[in-house]
């Protein structure tokens, strides 16, 4: 929904040309956070591990960019945005789940 609000004037797409695109962008998250935590399993690696974490906050700019065809400045902003609602809105739902959990024990 954040990527249909984002780019409603881009008449191109619809919506679940933006489901496709945030469904990528969320199994390469995925991706990087499993790779991260193996890569954290093995003894001596270091800032290795944190690799694939530096590679996965950036990689929804370059998926922006190549999907939407915008300029860097407007991908970089978009970028911001969305992650930021979206970062917000996950924290709202986590802490409804922990109140509603705190209010049934």
């Amino acid at each position: 929904v954040l990527l249909l609000l984002l780019y409603f004037y881009r008449w191109s797409f619809y919506v679940y040309d933006h489901f496709v695109i945030s469904l990528y962008m969320h199994a390469a998250l995925y991706a990087y956070l499993l790779s991260a935590i193996l890569l954290s399993q093995i003894p001596y690696v270091g800032f290795l591990g944190f690799a694939p974490l530096a590679w996965g906050a950036f990689q929804p700019m370059f998926v922006l960019r190549q999907a939407y065809g915008s300029n860097w400045i407007s991908t970089l902003g978009k970028a911001f945005i969305s992650n930021t609602l979206y970062l917000s809105a996950l924290s709202f739902l986590i802490g409804l789940g922990v109140m509603w959990s705190l209010y049934q024990s």
